[in-house]
């Protein structure tokens, strides 16, 4: 047999991964496109500060370009300070409009500000007057 052809008493998923390979191979690039290929540990414990800090900074800056992208193509990232976000942004035009629920919301910011008397009413204010905006109105504008 010669050296390209594949073998037949293959598995599957050597079968996949000889194609994989391949397919790389002509395109010259390390990773093959819809391929997250094997997940790559990294051993936080053992590095030193300086090589922990530089990992988390790029992780970062990754993180930072993937939401850049989302948000490019108007789409938001599924995570936790999004949904924070959108709640929010729920909560101020709500308060703001005065609309049912608004009481709710009121009672909720006299609970946390209760050693500032005078915060809720001044966010109410705000959120009335268009001073204090929503973050992802220009999403939800653009999806209705």
């Amino acid at each position: 047999m010669n050296d390209t052809a594949l073998e037949m008493d293959m598995d599957a998923s050597e079968i996949s991964a000889t194609a994989a390979a391949m397919l790389a191979g002509l395109l010259e690039e390390d990773k093959v496109p819809g391929k997250r290929g094997p997940k790559v540990k990294i051993d936080v414990a053992n590095m030193t500060r300086e090589e922990r800090l530089a990992h988390n900074a790029e992780l970062r800056r990754e993180r930072y370009a993937r939401k850049t992208a989302m948000k490019a193509e108007g789409s938001l990232p599924i995570d936790e300070a999004t949904a924070r976000d959108a709640l929010a942004d729920a909560a101020l035009m709500i308060l703001g409009s005065g609309t049912a629920g608004a009481d709710a919301i009121m009672t909720y910011l006299e609970k946390v500000y209760s050693d500032k008397v005078g915060v809720p009413i001044a966010i109410r204010a705000k959120a009335s007057s268009g001073k204090l905006r929503p973050k992802l109105i220009g999403f939800a504008e653009k999806s209705s």
